[in-house]
C-alpha cells in the first residue's frame, strides 16, 4: 500500500516542478550549493518473532522465523545460530543454558555456542493442540502439552533436560510460581496452590469457572489471575482462596501477557479490541487497574529481568524483529534480522532529531543511535511538530503524543463510506506549527485509480479530533514558515490554499511554490527534470539548488523538513533519506 501512495505523491511534486519552470528567471540567479548525505546507518528490524527471554548478560534470546537467535543488549543486529529444526520457542535456564523447543524435540544448550543435546523428552503420540515451555524462577524448565479434548500433561527436569519426571497438575490452565517453592495453577474448575512445587496441592474455586486462565505472582505475594485475550483481571491477597475483580471479563484492556518488573510495575502486551488484527502495545500499571502506554508492539512476545525487557514483534509481511530496554522501558533499542527498507515518512523530534516510519516501525535517531517507539501493521503516516506534538496515522486508529513520542493516546479515525473495490489510505499526514496535525483519510479505488470518498480531520497536540471537511480528498499537503498550507485535492487536479491552519480553505489557481520551506520561507521545489531550486514563496527569485552527493532522480523525492539549523532533510522514495551538512 505504502508503494502506491508514494506514486501519486511523487507525481505531485513533478506537477509542482512542471508549473514552476515556466516561471520568470531573474535575470541574475544566484546559485545556492550544499552538500547532502545519505544516512546509511539505519535501525535494525524484521523477522517473525515467536517467542524472546532475557539472558543472564542483559541481551535477547528470540525465536526469529524458526531460528535461534540474540539480539545484543544495546539492539542491532541478530546473531544467528547453527539450524537446529524447525524452532518453536526458546528460554533461559537458571544456569543461563537455554532450552530449544522444535516441532519434534527439546534440546538444551548449556551455553548459546555448545553442541545443542537432543534431551530425553518425548511428546506425547496423543493428538497434541499446544505446548508450553516455561522455566521456573529457580531456573527449572517445564513443558506442558495440552491433549484433546481438555487434558494437559506437564513435564520438568532439574538436571537440564537428561531426565524428565511428569507433573501432577491438578487442573488445566496456566502455571506461575511464587517464593520459597511455592506454586500455583489455575483451572476452568478450580484454582489450585502448592506450598512443595507441585507435589501437594491445595484447591479453591475458580475463578472464572469454565475458562483456564493464567495466574501470576507479584513480588508482595499477591496473586493475579486473567484469560489471555479474554479481557479481565483479577487479584488475590490470600495464594488464591478467594479473588477481588480489577476489571471486567471481556472489557478492555484484553491482555495477552502479563509479568512483573523488576521496578514493582506489572507490564502487559495488551489490546483495546478482542478482534483479531486489533493494536497491540506493551502498557504498565501500578494497580491492575490504571494503563499507561510504554510502546507499539504487534504480536505478543514479552519476557523481563530486573529492568531489562524484551518484546518481540510479528513480522509476517512488514516490520517484525525485537525492541530491548535496560531502563525499565524508558527507551528501546531496535534490533533483527536486516535494517528498515521501506521509508513511509520523516520528521523531526525537538525539530532535530531525524524520526522515520519504516517497515511499520516508528524510530528516532539520537546522540546514541536509533530508538524504537515500537511496531504496528496499522501505521501508515507520520508527521512531527515544532512544538513537541506528533501523530502516528492509521485508518482505523491513529496516534498522537504532545511529549516528542514519550506518551502516547489512541484517537479514533471517522468512517468512511466505501463503495467499489480498494482500500482505505492516509495520503496526507502533516505537521502544523501550531502543534496541530491534519490527517486524509481516503477510499483509494483501484478500479477507477484514483482517491474518492475523503475526510479531512484535525488532531490537536492533547488528541483531540475534529473533523474539517467531508466528501474530499486530501492528496498532498504542506506548510510554509509563515503558516500557509498549500494543498492539492481531486487526485492532484485542485490547488487549495489555507491561512488559517486549516480551518477553511481556498481553491486558488496556482500551485504551492515548493514542497518544503526553510525557517526564512524560502521554497524548495523540483526544476522540471532533474534538479531542485529554491525560491522566495511568490518565486520573484528562482535560484539553481545544487545538492552535492544527492544520488537518484530528484522528483522520487517525496518529502522534505527542515531542522533548526536549517539543516535539509529529504526522503527518495527509491533511495532513502539525505540530510545536508550544513544549514540553507
Amino acid at each position: 500500500m505504502t508503494l502506491r501512495l508514494l506514486l501519486p505523491c511523487a507525481m505531485c511534486l513533478v506537477l509542482v516542478a512542471c508549473s514552476t519552470s515556466t516561471d520568470p528567471k531573474p535575470s541574475d540567479p544566484k546559485g545556492t550549493s550544499v552538500v547532502v548525505e545519505k544516512v546509511t546507518s539505519l535501525p535494525y528490524t524484521g523477522g517473525d518473532v515467536a517467542s524472546v527471554d532475557v539472558m543472564l548478560d542483559g541481551s535477547v534470546l528470540a525465536v526469529i522465523n524458526n531460528k535461534l537467535c540474540v539480539v545484543p543488549a544495546s539492539g542491532g543486529a541478530a546473531i544467528v545460530y547453527p539450524a537446529i529444526g524447525n524452532i518453536l520457542a526458546a528460554a533461559v535456564g537458571g544456569n543461563g543454558e537455554v532450552y530449544v523447543m522444535t516441532d519434534e524435540t527439546l534440546y538444551v544448550l548449556p551455553t548459546l555456542n555448545s553442541t545443542p543435546i537432543n534431551t530425553t523428552f518425548v511428546f506425547s503420540s496423543n493428538w497434541i493442540e499446544s505446548v508450553t515451555l516455561d522455566v521456573s524462577p529457580s531456573g527449572q524448565a517445564f513443558v506442558r502439552m495440552v491433549q484433546y479434548p481438555s487434558s494437559i500433561v506437564a513435564s520438568t527436569t532439574t538436571d537440564h533436560g537428561v531426565t524428565w519426571t511428569t507433573v501432577n497438575l491438578p487442573s488445566n490452565g496456566g502455571i506461575a510460581w511464587g517464593a520459597a517453592n511455592t506454586m500455583y495453577c489455575s483451572g476452568t474448575t478450580a484454582f489450585c496452590y502448592s506450598t512443595d512445587n507441585g507435589e501437594t496441592w491445595e484447591k479453591y474455586p475458580a475463578v472464572l469457572p469454565n475458562y483456564g486462565g493464567q495466574p501470576v505472582v507479584r513480588s508482595n505475594g499477591d496473586v493475579l489471575y486473567y484469560v489471555p485475550n479474554g479481557g479481565g483481571l483479577w487479584s488475590s491477597s490470600n495464594h488464591g482462596n478467594s479473588f477481588t475483580n480489577l476489571s471486567p471479563f471481556n472489557k478492555a484492556p484484553f491482555h495477552k501477557k502479563i509479568v512483573e518488573g523488576g521496578d514493582g510495575f506489572l507490564y502487559s502486551i495488551a489490546t483495546q479490541e478482542s478482534t483479531i488484527g486489533a493494536d497491540v502495545r506493551l502498557m504498565k500499571s501500578k494497580d491492575g487497574i490504571t494503563w499507561e502506554h510504554v510502546l507499539f508492539a504487534q504480536g505478543g512476545c514479552l519476557a523481563m529481568r530486573g529492568s531489562t525487557i524484551a518484546v518481540g514483534f510479528s513480522g509476517m509481511v512488514k516490520g517484525g524483529g525485537v525492541a530491548v530496554s535496560q531502563n525499565g522501558g524508558s527507551t528501546f533499542a531496535p534490533g533483527g534480522m536486516r535494517t528498515v527498507s521501506e521509508i513511509g515518512a520523516i520528521g523531526l523530534r525537538n525539530g532535530q532529531d531525524l524520526m522515520m516510519l519504516a517497515d511499520k516501525g516508528l524510530f528516532a535517531r539520537g546522540t546514541t543511535g536509533w530508538t524504537t517507539m515500537g511496531c504496528l501493521e496499522s501505521f501508515s503516516g507520520f508527521a512531527s511538530t515544532p512544538t513537541g506534538s506528533m501523530v502516528v496515522a492509521g485508518t482505523k486508529y491513529s496516534y498522537s503524543s504532545s511529549d516528542n513520542g514519550t506518551t502516547w493516546k489512541s484517537v479514533s479515525m471517522p468512517d468512511i463510506p466505501v463503495v467499489g473495490s480498494g482500500w482505505l489510505a492516509t495520503p496526507v499526514v502533516i505537521g502544523l506549527s501550531n502543534g496541530d496535525c491534519l490527517v486524509s483519510v481516503t477510499h483509494y479505488r483501484d478500479d477507477l485509480g484514483k482517491h474518492t470518498n475523503g475526510v479531512l480531520s484535525r488532531i490537536t497536540s492533547s488528541g483531540t479530533l475534529s473533523e474539517l471537511q467531508r466528501s474530499t480528498n486530501y492528496v498532498w499537503m504542506v506548510q510554509d514558515a509563515q503558516g500557509t498550507i498549500y494543498a492539492r485535492t481531486d487526485n492532484f487536479v485542485t490547488n487549495q490554499e489555507s491561512r488559517n491552519n486549516g480551518a477553511s480553505f481556498t481553491e486558488v489557481t496556482k500551485v504551492a511554490p515548493g514542497f518544503v520551506f526553510t525557517s526564512d520561507n524560502r521554497a524548495i521545489n523540483h526544476n522540471g527534470s532533474n534538479g531542485f531550486t529554491i525560491s522566495n514563496v511568490d518565486r520573484s527569485s528562482t535560484s539553481p539548488l545544487t545538492l552535492t552527493g544527492f544520488t537518484g532522480l530528484s522528483w522520487m523525492v517525496t518529502q522534505g523538513v527542515v531542522d533548526k539549523q536549517n539543516k535539509l532533510y529529504l526522503l527518495s522514495s527509491d533511495q532513502g533519506v539525505f540530510v545536508s551538512t550544513t544549514g540553507l
